[in-house]
């Protein structure tokens, strides 16, 4: 059956090797072959941050202790597999109580490996019996278990000042045999060793006979999704209670959440304890595995090929494939390989096609065309915020000044810049001085400077295209770009953060200008003889930089509506220019100052003004970006009618 094309790539762990597009069958095989051969007990932490794929590994990894290959010699025997998640059995749990979501857990290894021996066709029936009967070793170790559930009911109670024979009777509830007076649970030690105990009768049943498998591997999941100090515990009950021979534990832990659960121990991590927190994991974790995302880089163009596969886009071809693999390089410098955030750009990019109605329904072939930029802007919106902002506020990114850009994006120089620094500086563009500066003003970013950089560069050569010998966009290229800035609007989480594309590099469509239109625009039929907004109009450049946005008025003794910049003051005013009589100037001038002033309206000659203090040009971003605009056009309102009573009362 012809696979149906796809919108949207599913988010689960691969199951099977045979959908491995990363290739880390390798390691899954290697894995194999050290837990069949390694001696017992040992514990195999897989290491790795969020959606590095160690779930996926480990599904990997049971299937392949599950259907060993018929070619190998099989002197170890088949393997038994418990397969528990962690993070299920933290779930709808009390907040804070370890004891009740480790022992759910030890609950869930019990079913598994009741459930694995019960389905195993390896294990004689003898065996099994004596296993799993009502008197069998599983039957004693899992009320080891509800005694283990009592201790920690009676704890949690008693923290709360409820009595003993309350918990205990809970607990009887819960699993043990209600009595009438319900005696107190034994000692911990005393249920771990009875626990262990069994656990032990009960694996060395299974495995001693010859024709049952030689192996039991416990998979835990998720241990990085519980409370630090929860994944401690449980990290502390496998050692303790599953430490027997024959036994291995395979553990997904990430190293960081070991060390956030022992900081109630040792306190914040330091370079004087950090040995303290290394040795407990060492003791815990015998053998470290960390999942290899940076040999990822290989595999990558395979499995971006995959999904657009899946999502209905055509490959095959030169173009396509030299595009395929710079989109490869774009997913490694915006996710370090993480496969999750990888699907969610490619799930995003979906999205977006879909409402830009640039991916239609119909089974049509696609190809790669205009996907480049868009995964790389989608990259930047996903994984950089901080720095897309910035390029949405300012589209034309080859044109950043790094001096008109420094005060105004606050941009700041390293101070341990380092002897090579001055001179790899000099080299750099202006717009690549300022990247460099806008991850300076973030730790992790600081890390990233490198892959933002990367990312900034590959989407300027999307753009160019073919046209190897130009270094900065056009105005074709620009509205390319912003088309894209707007689109993202639709998947943006910040929806307040994202401003619409402003492209800053002239005074004809900056955040100035953007400012003034606006509030001409709101002034619109509010003011006898106002002339109105067309589009062609800007904040025009003055002497130091000042602007000014003029606004002729007809039929009134009111000459012009105008804003007007201060730069080096930052200062904002909305003025009007009053129409002076051809005699008696000076004492016209002073009768309208002195009205004026009456009115709380400052003059200067013949302009009338309201003045707003530290006006940066941020200022004019947030402004717009909060809606305020409409506080300002009611001041110009107010401004216009009272200087307007104020002339129509002088002489004419």
């Amino acid at each position: 059956m012809e696979k149906k094309e796809q919108s949207c790539l599913s988010d689960r762990p691969l199951q099977y090797r045979v959908d491995d597009s990363l290739k880390i069958t390798t390691y899954v095989d290697g894995l194999y072959d050290f837990i069949m051969h390694a001696e017992t007990p040992v514990t195999i932490g897989i290491q790795g941050g969020w959606g590095s794929g160690k779930t996926s590994l480990l599904n990997m990894l049971q299937e392949r202790l599950g259907k060993p290959d018929e070619r190998e010699e099989q002197d170890h025997g088949e393997a038994i597999c418990v397969f528990v998640n962690a993070w299920e059995h933290s779930l709808l749990q009390a907040q804070g109580n370890k004891v009740e979501v480790t022992v759910s857990l030890l609950r869930g290894v019990l079913d598994g490996l009741e459930q694995a021996i019960r389905d195993s066709e390896s294990i004689p029936e003898e065996v099994r019996a004596s296993v799993l009967g009502i008197e069998g070793f599983a039957g004693r170790a899992k009320q080891a278990v509800v005694s283990l559930a009592l201790i920690g009911m009676q704890v949690a109670f008693k923290s709360l000042g409820v009595g003993a024979a309350v918990a205990s009777g809970l607990g009887a509830a819960a699993g043990a045999v209600a009595a009438e007076t319900p005696p107190p649970p034994p000692p911990v030690a005393k249920v771990v060793h009875e626990l262990h105990s069994n656990l032990k009768d009960m694996v060395t049943a299974v495995t001693k006979d010859e024709r049952s498998p030689k192996r039991i591997i416990c998979f835990i999941d998720d241990l990085d999704r519980v409370p630090p100090e929860t994944a401690v515990e449980i990290l502390d009950v496998t050692k303790n209670i599953f430490d027997l021979p024959q036994c291995i534990f395979v553990l997904a832990i990430d190293y960081e959440v070991v060390v956030k659960g022992l900081e109630g121990k040792y306190g914040k991590k330091t370079g004087e304890n950090e040995r303290e927190f290394r040795q407990y994991f060492d003791k815990i974790i015998q053998v470290p595995f960390t999942m290899p995302i940076g040999a990822y880089d290989r595999q990558m163009s395979r499995l971006l090929e995959t999904c657009f596969t899946n999502l209905g886009y055509k490959i095959d071809g030169d173009k396509n494939k030299g595009i395929l693999k710079n989109i490869g390089a774009t997913a490694m410098a915006a996710t370090d390989g993480v496969p999750r955030s990888v699907k969610r750009i490619v799930n995003t990019l979906s999205l977006l096609q879909c409402t830009s109605g640039k991916r239609k329904r119909k089974n049509v072939e696609r190809g790669l065309d205009d996907l480049e930029i868009r995964f790389i802007i989608i990259s930047l919106h996903i994984t950089f915020p901080e720095i897309c902002r910035r390029v949405m506020e300012d589209p034309n990114f080859t044109a950043w000044e790094f001096a008109r850009l420094q005060e105004r994006w606050d941009l700041q120089l390293p101070t341990d810049k380092g002897e090579s620094f001055d001179a790899d500086w000099e080299k750099k563009e202006d717009w690549e001085k300022v990247i460099y500066c806008l991850c300076q003003k973030n730790a992790w970013l600081k890390t990233k400077a490198m892959s933002v950089s990367t990312l900034m560069h590959s989407l300027r050569d999307a753009l160019l295209g073919e046209d190897d010998s130009a270094k900065t966009l056009g105005e074709e290229e620009v509205t390319k770009l912003s088309g894209v800035l707007e689109d993202i609007r639709v998947v943006s989480v910040e929806q307040g953060d994202v401003a619409a594309p402003v492209d800053n590099s002239g005074v004809r469509t900056d955040q100035i200008t953007l400012f003034c239109k606006e509030l001409h625009k709101s002034l619109d039929g509010k003011i006898d003889g106002l002339e109105s907004f067309f589009e062609g109009q800007y904040a025009n450049k003055r002497g130091g930089g000042d602007r000014e946005y003029d606004i002729e008025i007809k039929n009134t003794p009111i000459e012009s509506l105008y804003f007007y910049w201060d730069k080096s003051d930052k200062k904002f005013q909305i003025c009007c220019t009053v129409a002076s009589p051809k005699e008696k100037k000076v004492e016209f001038k002073k009768q309208l100052q002195a009205k004026c002033a009456s009115n709380d309206i400052e003059t200067d000659q013949y302009d009338c003004y309201y003045e707003y203090e530290d006006f940066t040009y941020e200022k004019f971003a947030a402004e717009i970006k909060n809606k305020n605009i409409p506080e300002y056009a009611k001041k110009a309102e107010e401004l216009f009618n009272n200087v307007k009573t104020i002339r129509e009362a002088l002489p004419k």
